[in-house]
């Protein structure tokens, strides 16, 4: 017999907590009102045949299921789901359920590969939905909270508990070490990273924030950085008058005209590497990467005695007999650069899959340096530029390249060594001799605009052209867009300015030194600090927990969005490139796993701040305080927004909208379907 449970008080979530603190108004009409939208649903149906699928792969024990139970579990669920969009009157398009379904076993199956059967786990509970107590400081009962994990899971060698939840999240972002690019949630404090002066610091303190707003952050050269809302940046107006500010603040200055606003952001000293041991002199890995050959040998076609000169100082090169089908060319072989080439991916490659390898990426700066000129003496060229009164205005290198991955390894090196790059391409046109009329598409170029400090030129004849920039080379800011939700974590850094190096080189700032007083309390994420702070009690009333029991903390099993990559693999699953050789290329992982702790101390802020919220909450219900809008940029991603807009024009223009265009709903049906399923019956008197 199900046991009934009267709620006289509010049932809370973490989607309501979020929604409240985003704006009253729209809490108040979805969740009090019950009222949402008739429009198409998002991909929450597909979200739930992925939880489906790894029910199946992790049932309770320390058994497994099988990937084709786990594949067939998400197919019958993504059905199942599909058919009740169906029922509610709405639609899905075809090619989105393909599309979905494609994604699901891509994510599954790589979560699967890359992680192999988890062991060291045992899996206690699976699935669970749950509703905890909430009373207030004097014992008065203020909610009810309610949610569901995926699993509960014990490891193995320590017995400790842990909360999992399974999460469609991208990968962090990336900051800059001495050793190259470490992903921000693979730090910890103590870790050295680079400094803007191109220098080794200390991370000093990492907090997780948990969810939060992300906006991208798109600059002038055609890079950008994905931060959240109240990230710091040290910017400059045109005067060289600097500030810190907030991404939010960044977002208003980036909308004032070009000569106003503070939109400029510094740009990295060269960054100093440990000097490497590199198999292959960089400059002559430069040159290879222009004019080489190395598709079967090592020739090098060229008209330049310097470089030939230079090369020549290291290596044995031998002049070819015959002449280069280009009359002014000589073609030079250097064989015992065969093998070093080979072992380092590059023997073999055709002149649109030519990399940089890493270890010259991320070598010392003389060396850097040297690769650098290796290149532009070959495919680079140097001008001066001219403006309509063909008066010199300035000087442009430039480099191109049949190579993408190319093209993007010498914006990175570019970068590292304190200079600006962009990067564009085209498709070149040509006609034969047989056929001067008929134009024919070539293969797509890249082209990169290089502005630096250093002169990037060894060979006299473009090195006497070059000249340094005129003007400060900085990043400009020219939009920041809002891009959702996703995990966030901000770093504390040792240098006195605060800067530190994140993707693409980007200079930006740590975290404030201590939390805003008037933010109330310490920033937490409230999915994990809500499940850490309703677990021991419901594991109790569950008979899991005797009262010794530790639960450490909650994992994040993310399984990345991504559709397969179709390149060719070998049989360890590695991308090949066209000639079967291993691609430096390869796809990031598609799954990772996010360890989230929480102390005693930031359990009980988290009671602290549901029980705040609740208590605001029924003020807005009873009326002592006012119903009011959060109104933001980010109100037409609002699901009632064209309600919303129809309020504004009046009751009755509000009322009419809501008649025919929205549908009222109980916000919690599915906790108290899932709550009778486990045998509880749950009544609800207050809404």
């Amino acid at each position: 017999m199900s046991e009934k449970i009267v709620v006289t008080v509010p049932l809370l979530r973490t989607s309501e907590r979020k929604t409240f603190r985003r704006c009253p108004w729209l809490w108040n009409q979805s969740y009090n009102k019950g009222l949402t939208t008739r429009r198409n649903p998002t991909w929450s149906w597909f979200g739930t045949a992925i939880h489906r699928g790894l029910e199946i792969r992790y049932p309770v024990g320390k058994t497994r299921g099988s990937v084709i139970d786990m594949l067939d579990a998400f197919d019958e669920s993504l059905g199942t789901e599909v058919r009740k969009v169906y029922t509610q009157g709405r639609e899905i398009e075809d090619t989105e359920i393909i599309d979905a379904n494609t994604l699901g076993h891509a994510m599954l199956l790589g979560y699967v590969n890359e992680y192999g059967i988890d062991e060291g786990w045992e899996v206690i509970h699976s699935e669970q939905t749950f509703q905890i107590d909430v009373p207030d400081e004097n014992g008065n009962l203020l909610v009810v909270y309610c949610g569901r994990w995926d699993g509960i899971w014990r490891n193995i060698r320590t017995k400790n508990f842990w909360i999992v939840d399974h999460k469609g999240l991208k990968l962090n972002e990336k900051i800059l070490t001495p050793n190259g690019w470490k992903e921000n949630k693979d730090l910890e404090v103590g870790d050295l990273i680079i400094g803007s002066n191109g220098q080794e610091q200390k991370i000093e303190g990492v907090y997780d924030l948990g969810k939060k707003e992300f906006y991208r952050v798109i600059f002038d050269d055609g890079i950008w950085l994905d931060t959240t809302d109240d990230h710091l940046w040290e910017v400059t107006n045109k005067h060289s008058h600097t500030k810190v500010i907030t991404t939010m603040q960044l977002k208003e200055e980036s909308q004032k005209p070009r000569q106003e606003g503070y939109k400029y952001v510094r740009l990295v000293k060269p960054v100093q590497f440990q000097k490497a041991e590199l198999p292959i002199d960089p400059y002559t890995l430069g040159v290879l990467l222009g004019d080489g050959g190395i598709t079967r040998g090592v020739t090098l076609t060229c008209h330049d005695k310097e470089i030939v000169n230079r090369i020549s100082k290291t290596y044995k090169v031998q002049e070819s007999e015959s002449r280069s089908r280009y009359d002014y060319c000589t073609t030079f072989y250097i064989p015992e650069l065969k093998q070093k080439l080979k072992e380092l991916g590059l023997l073999g490659l055709y002149s649109d899959e030519k990399f940089i390898p890493k270890e010259y990426l991320f070598s010392s700066i003389d060396q850097r340096i040297d690769l650098l000129k290796g290149l532009m003496d070959t495919d680079g060229n140097a001008h001066i530029t001219f403006n309509k009164k063909k008066q010199k205005q300035g000087f442009r290198a430039r480099y191109t390249t049949t190579s993408e991955k190319l093209a993007e390894d010498i914006r990175d090196l570019v970068w590292s060594l304190g200079g600006r790059a962009s990067l564009s391409s085209s498709t070149p046109n040509y006609t034969r001799a047989e056929d001067r009329k008929t134009k024919l598409e070539g293969r797509q170029a890249y082209h990169l605009n290089i502005s630096i400090e250093i002169n990037p030129f060894y060979l006299p004849r473009k090195a006497e052209k070059w000249r340094p920039p005129r003007q400060i080379m900085q990043r400009r800011i020219i939009s920041v867009e809002y891009i959702g939700e996703d995990s966030a974590r901000c770093i504390k850094v040792s240098n006195s300015d605060g800067l530190y190096i994140a993707g693409d080189f980007v200079v930006t700032h740590n975290t404030r030194k201590s939390f805003p007083k008037n933010w109330g309390f310490y920033s937490i994420d409230s999915q994990a600090g809500s499940y850490l702070f309703a677990a021991p009690e419901v594991l109790k009333f569950m008979g899991i927990f005797t009262g010794e029991e530790i639960i450490d903390g909650l994992i994040f099993n993310c399984l990345r969005k991504a559709m397969p990559d179709e390149r060719p693999r070998n049989s360890e699953g590695r991308c090949l490139n066209k000639n079967g050789s291993v691609s430096k290329v390869q796809p990031p992982p598609f799954f990772h796993r996010e360890v989230t702790f929480r102390s005693p101390e930031e359990r009980v802020t988290q009671y602290n701040q549901i029980v705040a919220e609740s208590i605001h909450m029924e003020k807005f219900r009873s009326n002592e305080l006012p119903i009011y809008k959060n109104q933001t940029e980010e109100c037409n991603r609002c699901i009632l927004f064209e309600f919303c807009e129809a309020d504004e024009r009046g009751y009755e223009n509000g009322q009419e909208f809501a008649n025919h265009m929205l549908v009222h709903r109980d916000p919690y049906a599915d906790h108290i379907l899932e709550m009778a399923q486990a045998g509880v019956t749950v009544k609800m008197d207050h809404r």
